[in-house]
């Protein structure tokens, strides 16, 4: 049983609360910097400015500007993956995006035909050269079951990047890690 700590500490939160619980592993520390919160399910919110902000951790934030903000201030941490063993939810996480701004957007249009996924990534840029740069985007797959899957993901052209492409076969299970690089 592992013990993971959130950044976030309302509604988002709560999801991701539950999938830690129901992969057997424990809710440890929440932060936020929002000083509203003071307590989620009974559990105390200490105040990301007045803590030590330990890992591993999860950020439980839907936001991705904000996602993105606090992801960078903790860097150094080691981040956790949660996957519900029930309904096999999958946090899919997109690094070393290029020429994305805030106020730009990620998507992704994924389409299912048994055990093979097609996942293409959608790229707005956003408008606004002035606004903070977006590198991750974080999206959560809440289809996928306990199964082996073919995924094959192909990132969208932007004016400053090529169409990368990444396939994999996942065995998708509880505390599963992947990393796969686009290329």
């Amino acid at each position: 049983m592992a013990t993971i700590n959130l950044f976030g500490a309302s509604g988002h939160a709560k999801v991701v609360m539950d999938i830690i619980k129901a992969q057997g592993d424990e809710v440890g520390c929440l932060y936020d910097d929002n000083t509203n919160y003071d307590e989620l399910r009974c559990k105390p919110v200490f105040k990301a400015a007045d803590s030590t902000v330990e890992g591993p951790l999860i950020i439980s934030i839907g936001s991705c500007k904000i996602h993105q903000q606090i992801a960078g201030r903790y860097a150094h941490l080691k981040f956790a993956t949660a996957i519900h063993p029930e309904n096999g939810s999958v946090i899919l996480r997109r690094r070393g995006l290029s020429g994305i701004t805030s106020s730009g957007a990620v998507s992704l249009a994924v389409e299912k035909k048994g055990f093979d996924i097609r996942i293409m990534e959608r790229v707005v840029e956003g408008r606004d050269v002035s606004d903070s740069i977006i590198d991750t985007a974080t999206f959560e797959l809440d289809f996928m079951g306990r199964e082996h899957y073919f995924i094959n993901y192909r990132s969208a052209m932007t004016s400053s990047s090529s169409p990368m492409v990444a396939s994999l076969t996942l065995h998708n299970r509880p505390g599963i890690k992947v990393t796969k690089n686009l290329q």
